[in-house]
């Protein structure tokens, strides 16, 4: 069975079913930031395993190797996408605790920082455990390293998008076709607004199958995003059982802008203005296009917000124009611009 076979019919297939559920807004560090629904081309989402749990009673990195495989899927680019992810024992070994009778495994990003571009959101998690000996351990350990690649330079893979994420997705396929490799628990959850289930923020928590009846009330983050239980008037760590606790978060700016294509463009209007010792009607004249052409790019990008491409522009353009009054010549004739119908930030470029 293939990895979305996998996701898709776990409905009917109960052995792998866990307890999930989201935990209340208000038992969370900043129930602020969970407030509202994602809005089309407005936030950003990111979504991290925040915490897991493993027992020692598996017999985890001496038989077995956990390994837990995210899959996210949504629209992006004009289009939908499913986005891979693979945190193996690299992953784990580098982050994971001793913690009393088990081992506490903390906080990396599965997917994100993305705008959310509207429609259905979908999120596959899933705990494996894979014997030491498979032969295919090694292939496991590359599907990590891409996986981790690819979802940290999302943007730089965006003309390969579909057939480097079929590349890992195959190659998960491989490793969980095999006898030696098995699922212990997952869940697949869609946020689809066409059917009145609006996209929101929050933090999910997945317990491996039992007969408990676990109280969503009872459940708490703590502000290191550690799952806690209340018990009476008592609120511990959570340990009773194995869990994966991941959240969904929405922001409104990134600050990784600069590994984006358009900073690449911004970047080198600057360094064209900085070439000049002095800058005359002819030079201005050619760093306004650029400056058009970047803020049409910006606008169209599907790695910016609307509002966040507005921000940065106007950072952008702040630093250029700066660069350009100190070196412009202003002894000769300045010509009066004409209005455009670009935007406010055209208006400004115009009239630098």
């Amino acid at each position: 069975m293939g990895l979305m076979d996998f996701f898709k019919g776990l409905a009917s297939s109960p052995a792998v079913l866990p307890h999930f559920f989201k935990i209340p807004n208000e038992n969370t560090p900043d129930p602020g930031a969970l407030e509202g629904v994602f809005e089309t081309r407005q936030n950003y989402f990111t979504v991290r395993v925040n915490e897991m749990y493993l027992l020692e009673s598996r017999k985890w990195f001496t038989r077995f190797e956990p390994m837990v495989i995210c899959l996210t899927e949504y629209g992006y680019n004009k289009g939908n996408v499913e986005n891979p992810f693979v945190v193996g024992s690299n992953l784990l070994k580098t982050k994971i605790k001793g913690d009393g009778e088990g081992m506490i495994f903390r906080d990396t990003r599965v997917a994100g920082l993305h705008p959310y571009a509207g429609g259905r959101f979908v999120i596959n998690i899933a705990l494996y455990s894979n014997e030491i000996e498979n032969y295919l351990q090694k292939s496991m350990k590359l599907l990590e390293n891409i996986s981790g690649v690819f979802n940290e330079n999302i943007t730089v893979f965006l003309k390969s998008f579909t057939r480097i994420s079929n590349v890992i997705i195959n190659g998960i396929d491989e490793l969980i076709a095999t006898e030696k490799t098995r699922p212990l628990f997952g869940i697949r959850k869609e946020f689809d607004p066409a059917a009145n289930e609006s996209f929101s923020p929050g933090y999910y928590v997945m317990i491996d199958k039992s007969d408990k009846n676990w109280e969503p009330a009872r459940f708490f983050v703590d502000k290191d995003n550690s799952l806690k239980y209340k018990d009476g008037d008592n609120q511990k760590n959570f340990r009773e059982d194995e869990f994966i606790l991941f959240s969904i978060i929405k922001s409104n700016e990134r600050n990784d802008y600069e590994s984006l294509p358009v900073y690449k463009s911004y970047d080198d209007i600057l360094e064209y203005a900085k070439g000049f010792p002095e800058i005359g009607e002819e030079e201005k004249k050619k760093i306004k296009d650029m400056l058009r052409v970047l803020n049409f790019d910006m606008v169209r990008s599907p790695d910016l917000t609307e509002p966040d491409a507005t921000r940065l522009m106007n950072k952008f353009f702040t630093k250029v124009k700066e660069t350009v009054d100190t070196r412009f010549n202003w002894g000769a004739g300045v010509k009066v611009a004409e209005k455009d119908f670009l935007s406010d930030i055209d208006a400004k470029i115009v009239s630098m």
